[in-house]
């Protein structure tokens, strides 16, 4: 029996929690102290 992918929906319902997730990331990011390490971070997300 095949199995059925996401439709667009849950794809993209998928990717926009991710985003949130990210962002959420980048706030705390944001509030620490300068490195080198937090620059690579922000540029990564």
């Amino acid at each position: 029996m095949e199995t059925m992918g996401m439709t667009n929906k849950q794809w993209y319902a998928d990717v926009r929690n991710q985003i949130e997730d990210w962002e959420d990331v980048r706030e705390m990011i944001q509030g620490t102290p300068d490195s080198p390490g937090k620059e690579l971070a922000l540029k990564k997300i």
